[in-house]
């Protein structure tokens, strides 16, 4: 079995490292091969309305970019599981590829990121496309299980419950995973 791991965080984000990254010794001991795929997502921010407006077509190219290399890259695979999303923040056509994919999609949850956060209610529309949950409901809705880290999280899921419930482990030692990633 091929299994694709696409995670929306950078490889230093905690949730990448202990909701994705760590299982992958003992799921291609179990499945055969597992490719991760780490979003590279280090934009940098500057201050004023001529960096804000930079900010949003560098995450635009990103989002495309991104987009494209999970086109490429889910051929082939019989199951992609998902961490969070396709990519951090954004709009839901980041997401397609994964909508659109044959095999079975695990989404893996540890955050409510289908919300709307207040302060981005607050915020224009395109702060509100930026920062809002579009994807993650684009993969709710096409998910064939979803995996939340507590029971609270499970219980706010729209249209759909958890299927399993698997706590975020304890960082008590230094992660020896495996963490190349395919896209970037």
């Amino acid at each position: 079995m091929r299994v694709a791991v696409i995670a929306e965080q950078p490889l230093t984000s905690s949730s990448t490292q202990f909701r994705a990254l760590q299982h992958l010794p003992r799921l291609r001991t179990r499945l055969g091969q597992v490719d991760a795929y780490v979003a590279d997502s280090e934009v940098e921010r500057g201050r004023g309305r001529i960096d804000q407006v930079a900010f949003f077509a560098r995450q635009g190219v990103r989002y495309a970019r991104r987009r494209i290399e999970l086109e490429r890259a889910l051929r082939g695979y019989d199951a992609v599981l998902v961490q969070r999303g396709a990519y951090p923040m954004g709009p839901g056509w980041v997401a397609r590829p994964l909508e659109r994919f044959d095999g079975r999609v695990v989404l893996d949850l540890d955050d409510a990121v289908f919300e709307l956060a207040p302060a981005v209610a607050t915020k224009g529309g395109a702060g509100r496309w930026l920062y809002g949950g579009q994807q993650a409901r684009v993969l709710l809705a096409r998910a064939d299980a979803v995996v939340a880290s507590t029971r609270a999280l499970a219980g706010m899921l729209p249209n759909r419950r958890a299927d399993a419930i698997l706590p975020t482990p304890n960082p008590t030692r230094a992660s020896s995973t495996d963490t190349s990633s395919r896209c970037g």
